[in-house]
């Protein structure tokens, strides 16, 4: 009498697991046709051309996205938000050079972005270190560490835009255009954090005597200006901030108009800051 019961659970076993088998390949059809973005985007690839931007069908400022004016134009892209022509996050991806339009990036919070890149206002920009000896050593930087070094600058970068850098000494910024991350000052940065680190040696040399100027060579960038900021024995990006503000030298550059660009390092409880314009 239990046979016809067995039967039914069977069938419906049967149905159960077909239908799943429906679903996970209608799931596997739509992660193909629509690119999936947040912590490990698909589509913020670098790009020679729009044939390498199969998923989103251009390639603008060397990376796979989207032309935009709002979020809107960006609604097909999982996770993407659209960065205005004058936010950090476009300035960081295209520089100064490429056409005037808003870009979808992928959504970010410190920390997030994938592999090669970095959260800056918010969305995720291409941010590869260049590729030489002076700046292999800085490339292996531990998403902990990243995530330190990118509160550290979207607080910088708050402030600076704002106007409201305010130092120990009661001075405080006027309002300045956002900095530009730039990948050769990321390594240069990293690179100082880590002599410190590993050698103890502070201030603006190097433990091989180099300074800034050089050492932003090596990396590809020659500059016209910088500035160096340092923090020791911080145990985040808010607390190294917080200890650039008290230094009365440093406090007062970080809203400086003749910096366009910026790197952020960190090597254990070190933290550098560079500021500069080539």
């Amino acid at each position: 009498m239990t046979r016809p019961l067995t039967f039914a659970k069977n069938l419906a076993s049967l149905v159960t697991a077909a239908a799943l088998l429906f679903v996970l390949a209608a799931a596997c059809g739509d992660d193909k046709a629509s690119p999936k973005t947040g912590s490990n985007s698909n589509w913020l690839v670098t790009c020679g051309d729009a044939s390498d931007c199969a998923s989103t069908g251009a390639c603008l400022c060397g990376a796979c996205s989207r032309e935009c004016n709002d979020d809107l134009d960006c609604s097909s892209l999982e996770g993407a938000r659209c960065s205005a022509i004058d936010d950090a996050a476009r300035g960081a991806q295209c520089g100064g050079s490429e056409p005037a339009v808003g870009l979808c990036l992928p959504r970010c919070e410190p920390g997030s972005c994938a592999d090669g890149q970095s959260c800056v206002d918010g969305a995720c920009v291409l941010a590869e270190l260049p590729e030489n000896d002076f700046c292999d050593p800085a490339r292996a930087a531990s998403q902990a560490d990243r995530a330190a070094e990118e509160q550290l600058l979207a607080l910088l970068q708050q402030d600076r835009v704002a106007g409201s850098t305010a130092c120990a000494s009661g001075e405080t910024s006027a309002p300045a255009p956002p900095l530009r991350l730039d990948g050769r000052l990321s390594c240069v940065a990293r690179m100082r954090a880590l002599d410190q680190a590993a050698t103890g040696v502070t201030g603006p040399a190097d433990s091989e005597g180099r300074g800034a100027a050089e050492r932003a060579s090596l990396a590809g960038y020659e500059v016209s200006v910088w500035w160096e900021s340092y923090a020791y024995n911080a145990a985040s990006g808010s607390q190294a901030y917080d200890r650039i503000l008290s230094d009365a030298d440093s406090c007062p550059e970080l809203g400086g108009p003749q910096y366009t660009d910026v790197g952020v390092g960190t090597a254990e409880d070190t933290f550098v800051v560079l500021l500069a314009a080539q």
